[in-house]
């Protein structure tokens, strides 16, 4: 290595970034070989050659500054480390704000990975030093409402906003082109002041011009700190974001931790907390495969908090998640929160807090994909009172059922293949999988729900049988407005993350993906979560769609497609797979971002198989309150809940369904 550094000298010179780069692997060589003050000296002078070579908006800047951070830490001199690691954050999203505009879903989730890598440091930090400055739990708490609020929701938001019409659309394009440009050149080894200038003031004059015609874009653009979070916040209310993290040390470790930041509007600045390790959380979730009775009563221990019913071995939801921020709350009224990672699959407010008193008993909880959406809320202008429900469907396929259910396609069409189509089987020939069931109370459901709404001056469209076909879906709002309710009483599936090549080494299963479907060993969790439509079976068992019609298998990610600006509520009444049993970096979070992503305002989805009778019953409770007694959705939704709770005790009964605003 020194020889090298010698070289690139001798070649480049010493304000090359080549040389740069070499001084940088040298120091670390020497940070992994224990000599920490070596190490910081040459990354202090690879610094200043790369900030003046390449200016401070280049990501080899923002990464030269993230590894002094660490070499700082190795030394433990965290107020030196804590301005650089704020410092190069804050060139990372700004990198990323402008990637967003131009990259694919598959390479922005590839970024958004690695900005996540990134922010492990960041949020150990906050834990481990508890002397933290304020700047960086404030940092901390901005990355939060940056990466679940813009980088997963908001980009894919403006995407869909700006396909509104044919004017817009090509505006967009133009748009896209001068990021792609304007990113070459923030990366470029010779950077152009001159030239990223120019494009910056074109993007800049575009972006107005787009934010001015097509309604909602320059909220979808707009970038959120905890200050607006916390200008939200009305006395007696709190708000928290749940973050999960690699923990990093000087020592490498494993873990994975759980922390929440907190705000609340009589607070000078936010609170960090750490919470709990992930393994406890997938210990106390897996120690029942079904999820049946025993399963929801043990999880939310009704019993009594200190006793665990699954295992008094495990700690409980109460004090893992609870008890560390309890004092923070005392008296609070109103607790708005976004999960992440394994609490997507938590009800927060059926947790126990004593025996028969439960987190909803005592605050007002509002489950929130963002924060972000306190700040910019869905402002929705009902177009119309349509409703479409999907229920008892036949998810095997018959060919003049099927057929006849898509009567706007003709014999011509039918002859050709579509271009989005999703080829399922990686060959020709895979293993028999299991069939969808019919799912006969959820066409109860509908048809009730169906008479229900028509005396309440809705206009039901009800598909069942043959005619819950994916191909109808897809053209909800494609030109017109879409319906203010789409119900989907139906199957969902979904997938963990699939192994990496390590992995299928050190386990001898090279090969085993081989038959598997390529949403199940999909990279992009979009894919990995979704639903199953009329005629889906043919698909699920890796037969090649038919041409000219879709497979039936809704992903997660075609549903993010979908145009529901002037959706109301999205109700995904999945049975009998339940969907929030998934480990994963967003597991169901996949329908929940989708929904959220096609501009859907409310989104109720089930976390466990809830019962065919008694999901019936409170949606037709659920639906009563909203339409006839005039509450809002969420107080419809919460009071259905405690009416629930009053005929059956048991969790099972009542907490599987939870509201996403």
């Amino acid at each position: 290595m020194k020889e090298a550094k010698d070289i690139r000298e001798k070649i480049g010179g010493k304000e090359n970034p080549d040389y740069a780069n070499t001084l940088e692997d040298l120091a670390i060589f020497y940070s992994e070989t224990g000599k920490n003050e070596e190490a910081l000296k040459l990354q202090l002078e690879a610094e200043k050659i790369y900030k003046k070579a390449l200016g401070e908006k280049h990501p080899r800047y923002a990464q030269c500054l993230k590894y002094l951070a660490e070499f700082y830490l190795n030394l433990r001199q965290f107020d030196s480390a804590e301005p650089l690691i704020i410092h190069a954050n804050t060139i990372q999203k700004e990198i990323l704000t402008n990637a967003s505009r131009h990259l694919s879903e598959r390479e922005l989730s590839a970024h958004t990975q690695l900005f996540s890598e990134d922010l492990n440091l960041l949020y150990s930090l906050c834990q481990t030093n508890n002397t933290a400055q304020n700047s960086l739990v404030n940092t901390a708490f901005d990355n939060a409402l940056f990466q679940k609020g813009f980088l997963l929701m908001a980009s894919q938001r403006v995407k869909n906003l700006a396909l509104t019409d044919s004017a817009s659309t090509m505006q967009f394009e133009r748009l896209i082109a001068f990021h792609r440009r304007l990113s070459d050149e923030y990366v470029a080894s010779q950077v152009d002041p001159k030239k990223i200038m120019e494009l910056e003031k074109k993007v800049n004059v575009l972006e107005k011009t787009i934010t001015r015609d097509v309604a909602g874009f320059g909220e979808a653009l707009r970038q959120v700190n905890w200050k607006e979070v916390k200008a939200k916040l009305k006395p007696e209310e709190a708000a928290i974001e749940f973050v999960h993290y690699n923990f990093l040390t000087p020592d490498w470790t494993d873990s994975v931790m759980y922390a929440a930041l907190i705000i609340r509007p009589d607070w000078e600045e936010p609170k960090f907390i750490p919470l709990f390790e992930e393994e406890s959380m997938d210990s106390l979730l897996s120690i029942h495969t079904e999820r049946n009775v025993v399963y929801a009563n043990a999880l939310y221990d009704i019993l009594d908090r200190g006793v665990s019913p699954v295992s008094q071995s495990l700690k409980t939801l109460y004090q893992l998640i609870w008890k560390p921020i309890e004092k923070e709350l005392s008296d609070i009224q109103t607790i708005f929160y976004s999960p992440t990672g394994l609490l997507h699959r938590i009800n927060l407010g059926a947790i126990s807090l004593e025996f028969e008193v439960t987190i909803d008993d005592r605050f007002e909880t509002v489950r929130m994909s963002s924060l972000r959406e306190l700040v910019t809320p869905r402002e929705l202008t009902i177009q119309n009172n349509d409703a479409l429900l999907y229920g008892g469907l036949t998810y095997n396929f018959d060919s003049i059922g099927f057929f006849s259910s898509n009567e706007e396609l003709t014999t011509q069409y039918l002859a050709t293949r579509g271009s989005s189509q999703l080829k399922l089987s990686q060959n020709n020939s895979p293993t028999k999988r299991q069939d969808f069931r019919l799912l006969r109370y959820s066409e109860r459901e509908v048809m009730k729900l169906t008479n229900f709404l028509d005396d309440h001056g809705f206009i039901p469209i009800i598909r069942k049988g043959f005619m819950g076909t994916e191909d109808f879906l897809k053209t909800v709002g494609a030109g017109v407005s879409s319906p203010r309710i789409l119900h989907l009483a139906t199957h969902g599936y979904f997938f963990d993350d699939p192994p990496s090549k390590a992995e299928k080494v050190l386990t001898r299963s090279v090969n085993a993906s081989e038959n598997d479907l390529v949403f199940k060993i999909s990279d992009q969790p979009m894919v990995r979560a979704g639903l199953i439509l009329s005629g889906g079976n043919y698909a699920w068992q890796g037969n090649d769609p038919i041409p000219g019609i879709e497979d039936g298998i809704f992903t997660a990610y075609e549903f993010s497609q979908m145009n529901l600006t002037n959706t109301e509520l999205v109700v995904l009444s999945a049975c009998e797979t339940g969907l929030g049993d998934i480990k994963g970096n967003e597991g169901i979070y996949g329908l929940q971002r989708a929904a959220k992503i096609a501009g859907a305002k409310y989104l109720i989805m089930s976390l466990w198989q809830v019962p065919d009778a008694q999901t019936k019953k409170l949606m037709t409770i659920f639906y009563s309150k909203w339409l006839e007694e005039k509450m809002t959705i969420p107080d419809a939704f919460r009071s259905a809940q405690e009416e629930m709770r009053e005929i059956y005790e048991t969790p099972y009964f009542w907490a599987g369904f939870v509201l996403m605003e």
